[in-house]
């Protein structure tokens, strides 16, 4: 399931960088990090992409392990 919504988020980013009104790159972001979640290649692209920007690569992973603890509650 996260797999195709994270590849669904990307795609209307992907879309976004032409259209008006959708913010592309964050939303390519939250894709990736929706991704990353179901793929260790797509985080270690995305840490490798965000390495000069920390901070942003920092919200990212507290993000991601909120989600993550979200969906693995008992």
């Amino acid at each position: 399931m996260l797999f195709v919504v994270g590849w669904t988020v990307l795609l209307v980013g992907v879309a976004g960088l032409v259209l008006p009104g959708i913010q592309g790159i964050l939303t390519i972001l939250i894709g990736a990090a929706i991704l990353s979640l179901v793929s260790e290649t797509v985080y270690r692209l995305l840490r490798r992409l965000l390495h000069r920007w920390p901070w942003l690569m920092e919200h990212i992973d507290r993000w991601r392990h909120k989600l993550h603890d979200a969906l693995h509650r008992d």
